[in-house]
């Protein structure tokens, strides 16, 4: 139990550190954005390619949030609580938006065609899979309640 709960708070803060580098690449995103895509700032490309970058740094972000509070539901020992239960459904939406967003680059754009089409299935998955997930917790939750007020 000691060796999970000193994880879970590496884990806590390592979300925080995770969210400080997404910030700092999204800032850096017209640079790397030109570097990775090899298209010149201004173009039409680029633009688009910035845009859809940025979107999906933001998302990151949320997620990197979400998580984060997570753990904290963990380190205070009150996983299972209806805060989590939002908590994964919330990324389970934002998985579900970022793989529609990836399978419409796959769509507009010819580049990285296998990746892209691979990702939005990866984010759908993963998104179905926390709903899964949510729907677990608020089971464990409500058994958790009831069994409180027995007590």
């Amino acid at each position: 139990m000691v060796r999970v709960r000193k994880l879970s708070r590496v884990m806590e803060w390592a979300a925080w550190g995770l969210m400080a580098v997404d910030l700092g690449l999204m800032i850096a995103l017209p640079w790397i954005t030109e570097w990775l895509t090899s298209q010149p700032r201004g173009g039409d490309l680029y633009d688009q390619y910035l845009a859809f970058l940025y979107v999906t740094g933001c998302f990151a972000e949320l997620i990197l949030w979400q998580c984060r509070g997570i753990l904290h539901n963990v380190n205070r020992h009150e996983p299972f609580c209806t805060d989590t239960v939002h908590r994964l459904r919330k990324v389970g939406v934002i998985a579900l938006v970022l793989a529609v967003a990836w399978l419409v680059m796959v769509i507009v754009f010819s580049v990285f065609k296998f990746l892209m089409a691979f990702l939005a299935l990866l984010f759908a998955f993963i998104g179905l899979i926390l709903f899964v997930f949510a729907q677990l917790f608020a089971q464990a939750t409500a058994y958790k309640e009831e069994n409180d007020m027995t007590i």
